[in-house]
């Protein structure tokens, strides 16, 4: 990253970053710091093989279990953004499981009144047929 002055035709000397500015400058410092990190989480990872290897007085179960928390750790610092990428494009897919969409329409049939007529019983004989019905008054 580089420094250069501005605003130097009126004799004050500002630094700033190259390029469009503050943004620039933190994005650089931000790469910058990624790259350190991993390098950081690489060396640790080789430690923690070799602290391992030493506590276990070099068994082979703890050694080979060391070198593949050290490797997963190495995947996982140094391919963050990867992750990070396929875990965005897993939830914005469209592949997702999505409720379908139904509509529903509104009844259409009718119902008409029954137009069929009930006859009393006319059956002499039957209890209800006017002929037996007694009236009084």
């Amino acid at each position: 990253m580089n420094l250069t002055p501005s605003l130097a035709q009126h004799g004050t000397t500002v630094l700033a970053a190259d390029g469009d500015g503050f943004l620039d400058l933190i994005n650089n410092v931000t790469a910058d710091a990624g790259t350190t990190i991993r390098n950081v989480a690489i060396v640790a990872a080789a430690a923690l093989v070799l602290w391992k290897s030493w506590q276990a007085k070099a068994a082979l179960g703890a050694v080979v279990t060391a070198g593949l928390v050290a490797a997963l750790l190495i995947y996982v610092v140094t391919h963050v953004d990867d992750l990070g990428n396929r875990v965005n494009n897993e939830v914005n897919s469209s592949s997702a499981v999505q409720m379908p969409t139904a509509t529903i329409d509104p009844p259409t049939a009718t119902i008409d009144p029954p137009t069929a007529t009930i006859d009393p019983p006319t059956a002499a004989g039957s209890p209800l047929a006017p002929d037996t019905v007694p009236l009084t008054l």
